[in-house]
């Protein structure tokens, strides 16, 4: 049986196109700024859940007769991948946070589980001719709603300028995102040559992505997309007089041989030069709104690398583990970092998402990726250059080969938000689908066909509402959380216990655990100024510094590799020491040890723990704290105060 047999139900699978992007509007634009909670948290989950389940049930639904599994082994290579991050988040000792994290960040196991399920149906649903087409429609509706969503956003809410994000998640995610259509529909005129209202609606798309890029403003797209302008407009040149480009007489969108000169790719690289090398001229919206995205530097991330590598063998191998890199960050950074005005600040992810795989998954997993990327654009090529059996394929293949490399590329200079990686499984599988000779097909009479369809609802239902009760549960955690901190920010210390507590019981973890300890001292800090010398008073004092060191403590025992867990912790008995708690020495001592050895780059521990000292009335050792944070960072000012101090009490001065 030919593939090209697989047939889909256009309607539903459009009708399910249209209801996953109407979604993405309503995330994006309604309840992401109504309820103040992480936008890429939200994004994360709600996009993968949504997406997911719009894939499995419009395909289920739409496969008429049976479908085919393309037969390659590219799709071995995925498991073999999240076998290895499953292996070095075990043996790094933290497999929940490996596995999702706090909110499926974007080197948890789980985030490419959910790219890998997203490939495999991208090759399942859409590797072939038909599903080509709806996963074009796909692609082009979410283009149509996610530009309204950003106009609205824009020019309506103006949220991008308050919150410095965009609704498909940060300014890089933006760029990659048109960069993305750049491609997308300089490639459909290319090659499909569309006449009257779909060359003017395709033109004006194109032109609207390219104004879009610019106004982002990040000159690095231009120079991949120029990269990939040359390639193809050489690889154009090379299939129409090598005769190797078969026309596609049955094609909807392509009615005339093409003409060997490239005319949109030759005027897109014109274009891609042109913003490549006058960048600074051109001034993107980020920059001109003051809007700047924070990350480690490529070199600052080698450090950190050259740092974990060099503990031992087997993070080589291995890496930290996913979802590890703040950790290592925090424990190998380059001392220079403090000479900058980001000294404090935690990154969560290296330069780019593939220096972030090779720092959490080691040169092991490193290497199954490289593989796995280099498989797909072999794969892409040979079918590319005609040698499948089915060459009228070449330009789809082409299409989604160029769209998928792009998104892999991206992996090299940018950490791509779940937008552009969701875009770029779904071309990369396509892809492999359509350029597979060789497949399974499972076969579905219709008796059989409603009890599998029958069953497989049952079980996606099961699986989503046992997870959907999981992910409300996280989800109703971080807002009763940010409730709880709005409300601390404002004094109101009573809600804000409240609301953290609901949050702790939801879901639990060391962030709120230690939110919850620096309420409860601010609480402290409250009765102190406010109380008498009865007994009630001192058994409501010991009740919240109970609570005060017992969060303090949860918080370390759930993350003990978190070093501003023990800084919280050692805050808890600076506090205590300053009303004069007895035997809360060698506790401060070390909690804030331990947050030096876990952070031996920052000033921040022994600055806290010289002023500790100082509180107990120990200058001379509190003297040899703060010169070392001084050491550190020679222009923290704080310590420079306190240092001064107690020379000057030391000399005889006021103390």
């Amino acid at each position: 049986m030919e593939r090209s047999t697989l047939l889909f139900n256009d309607k539903r699978l459009s009708a399910g196109a249209v209801f996953f992007s109407v979604i993405f509007i309503i995330f994006s634009v309604g309840v992401v700024p109504s309820i103040n909670i992480p936008a890429d948290f939200l994004k994360n989950i709600g996009l993968a859940v949504l997406g997911l389940m719009t894939l499995i049930i419009c395909g289920l639904l739409g496969i008429r007769g049976g479908f085919f599994i393309p037969r390659s082994k590219v799709f071995v290579i995925p498991l073999i991948i999240i076998g290895l991050g499953l292996l070095s988040a075990l043996v790094n000792d933290h497999l929940l946070i490996s596995w999702g994290g706090v909110g499926y960040e974007a080197d948890t196991v789980a985030f490419f589980l959910s790219f890998f399920v997203l490939f495999l149906a991208g090759a399942i649903f859409f590797g072939s001719e038909k599903g080509f087409q709806t996963l074009f429609g796909l692609l082009f509706s979410l283009f149509i709603l996610v530009t309204l969503a950003e106009i609205i956003d824009l020019f309506f809410f103006q949220f991008m300028v308050e919150r410095a994000a965009t609704v498909v998640g940060s300014w890089f995610n933006l760029g990659i995102f048109y960069g993305f259509y750049v491609l997308f529909f300089a490639l459909f005129l290319e090659f499909y040559r569309p006449r009257g209202i779909r060359l003017a609606a395709a033109s004006v798309f194109l032109l609207f992505s390219v104004v879009m890029l610019v106004l982002v403003g990040f000159p690095l797209l231009w120079k991949i997309i120029g990269v990939y302008a040359l390639l193809l407009c050489v690889f154009r040149i090379y299939l129409s007089f090598s005769s190797r480009f078969a026309e596609n007489k049955n094609d909807s969108f392509n009615t005339d041989k093409p003409h060997p000169t490239p005319f949109y790719l030759l005027l897109l690289l014109v274009v891609a030069l042109v913003f490549s090398v006058y960048s600074p001229t051109f001034s993107g919206v980020s920059n001109v709104r003051g809007i700047t995205e924070i990350k480690p530097s490529p070199v600052a991330s080698f450090v950190v690398l050259r740092g974990l590598y060099q503990e031992n063998f087997r993070n080589v191998l291995l890496g930290g583990g996913p979802n590890r890199f703040i950790e290592n960050w925090i424990l190998y950074k380059p001392r220079e970092v403090n000479l900058t005005p980001f000294w404090n600040t935690d990154f969560g992810l290296a330069s780019s998402l593939f220096m972030t795989i090779i720092l959490t998954t080691g040169l092991v997993g490193a290497f199954f990726w490289l593989l796995l990327i280099g498989y797909i654009h072999a794969d892409f090529i040979r079918a590319a250059m005609g040698q499948t059996k089915d060459p009228s394929r070449a330009a789809p293949i082409i299409m989604l080969g160029a769209l998928a490399s792009f998104g892999w590329a991206t992996f090299l200079f940018y950490n791509p938000g779940p937008v552009p990686l969701a875009m770029t499984a779904l071309a990369s599988g396509a892809g492999i689908g359509l350029s597979t000779t060789e497949s399974f097909f499972v076969g579905i009479s219709s008796a059989l066909r409603r009890a599998i369809t029958f069953l497989a609802l049952v079980f996606v239902i099961t699986i989503v509402v046992f997870g959907f009760m999981g992910i409300t549960k996280r989800l109703l955690a971080i807002i009763h959380y940010q409730k709880g901190i709005h409300a601390f920010q404002e004094n109101k210390t009573i809600i804000a216990g409240e609301e953290v507590e609901k949050a702790t019981l939801l879901y639990n973890n060391d962030l709120f655990e230690r939110s919850l300890s620096e309420i409860y001292q601010l609480k402290l800090r409250d009765f102190l100024n406010n109380s008498s010398s009865s007994e009630l008073t001192k058994e409501r004092f010991d009740s919240l510094a109970s609570s005060t060191k017992g969060h303090a403590q949860a918080a370390t025992k759930l993350n003990p590799n978190n070093y501003p867990n023990f800084i919280s912790l050692g805050n808890v008995y600076t506090q205590l020491g300053l009303i004069g708690a007895p035997d809360t020495e060698a506790d401060a001592k070390e909690a804030y040890s331990k947050s030096i050895k876990l952070n031996p780059s920052s000033p921040i521990p022994h600055f806290l723990y010289g002023r500790y000292l100082a509180i107990i009335n120990k200058r001379e050792d509190a003297l040899k704290e703060l010169e070392l944070a001084l050491t550190l960072k020679p222009d923290y000012q704080e310590a420079k105060n306190l240092l001064k101090e107690l020379k000057d009490c030391l000399r005889g001065g006021d103390c």
